[in-house]
């Protein structure tokens, strides 16, 4: 089946959108040029995740999955969204009893290396410089399982 040019462009434009204006934000907030606050940028990060997965699981409920191509974007779409929104769950949910650990270094809320430990974990790579603890360890499991699965 042959796809045409316009809806190339559009699946372009659907797919990569969401991610780039995550990378965007993500790239303001760590250099500290987002000028409204912290908790806005990282909730408008959740809901373009959320909203990119639901793009995935919309395009195949359609049947609109119509060569390779599109099968691999989806799936990259579908990783880098639940990258960032787990990113965000252990950014937004770090306390004294679920937390991040940076070799014996305690840290709170640091997107960056939320982010980062998430793609980690997703990816099943496991460098081992940060650790999960408490019910962190759960959440890192299941986002462990989705990346294999995946």
């Amino acid at each position: 089946m042959k796809i045409s040019k316009k809806r190339a462009f559009k699946n372009i434009i659907l797919y990569a959108l969401p991610i780039v204006i995550c990378f965007l934000v993500f790239g303001l907030i760590d250099h500290k040029l987002f000028s409204t606050s912290y908790f806005f940028a990282t909730l408008m990060i959740f809901v373009f995740s959320l909203y990119s997965i639901v793009i995935v699981f919309r395009e195949i409920d359609q049947n609109r999955i119509n060569s390779l191509n599109h099968f691999f974007g989806l799936i990259m779409l579908f990783s880098f969204a639940i990258i960032f929104l787990f990113g965000m769950v252990f950014n937004f949910l770090g306390s004294e009893q679920a937390y991040l650990e940076v070799r014996g270094n305690t840290f709170n809320s640091n997107l960056i290396n939320s982010v980062y430990f998430s793609g980690a974990t997703f990816l099943t790579i496991g460098y081992g410089d940060i650790v999960p603890k408490g019910g962190f360890v759960f959440i890192s499991i299941l986002e462990g399982i989705l990346g294999n699965i995946i």
